[in-house]
């Protein structure tokens, strides 16, 4: 499939496109990757914001597509995976000590307000600004698993990936999370177990926020079927 990339003009960029990209294309090399003004079968249209100004010339491509975070870029890689396993069921997915992965989230009110309706987490802590001025850290922190979850987002969608069974997690939270901060969580894959019928992979995470402070750090036990996955020995990734 021929997939152009037709980026807009950057005025209000609010994540890396250019590592979303290029991590597309890695995971997806066998497609044919074309400039956005040429035609093709699928044309991305990579906008910086949610207003997706861009416009797209009648007839360029047979699919476009308005991708406007990294949210969305998430979404696409797993529907191109899903097509690639039903082309060609069966197919593992490789793992190899060392991989890593990462993935960039914005916490707002509104996300803690979800996570509380969720939870029944309503602490004032969290969520009333006057009693959150009385306290420590003199506004509202966001709850300290939601932004764990991050980590958890990284391995269910990214490494080892969709299959994986969480078995372990211990957090140590560093620093606290306020509205508007910017996270990125990063895990690795340091070591595994073999057992007959699975892996069980031993992983660390970290989360930093916009001013590359560590807010939490985590080790983390995956399990990995050996229907879905499949570790390679060989030279560590650095």
């Amino acid at each position: 499939m021929q997939i152009g990339i037709k980026y807009c003009g950057g005025c209000n960029v609010q994540y890396d496109r250019g590592y979303q990209v290029e991590k597309l294309k890695q995971q997806f090399a066998g497609h044919q990757y074309t400039a956005g003004d040429e035609p093709c079968d699928l044309l991305l249209v990579v906008c910086g914001c949610m207003r997706a100004c861009p416009q797209v010339r009648p007839g360029q491509a047979k699919e476009c597509r308005y991708i406007k975070s990294e949210q969305e870029f998430r979404k696409l890689f797993h529907e191109l995976k899903n097509e690639k396993e039903e082309e060609s069921p069966g197919g593992l997915t490789i793992l190899k000590r060392g991989q890593k992965a990462e993935m960039t989230k914005t916490f707002d009110r509104e996300d803690v307000l979800c996570f509380a309706n969720l939870t029944g987490d309503f602490s004032d802590l969290h969520t009333n600004e006057a009693f959150s001025k009385k306290q420590w850290f003199r506004k509202p922190v966001v709850h300290g698993v939601l932004v764990g979850s991050l980590v958890s987002s990284v391995m269910g969608m990214e490494l080892p990936g969709p299959g994986t069974i969480l078995v372990r997690e211990e957090i140590d939270f560093l620093r606290p999370v306020f509205y508007g901060d910017r996270i990125t969580a990063k895990v690795e894959f340091r070591d595994y177990k073999e057992e007959r019928l699975w892996y069980t992979g031993e992983f660390t995470g970290r989360c930093l926020n916009q001013n590359g402070e560590v807010v939490a750090e985590a080790k983390i036990r995956q399990m990995m079927t050996k229907n879905l996955f499949k570790i390679e020995e060989g030279e560590e990734i650095k």
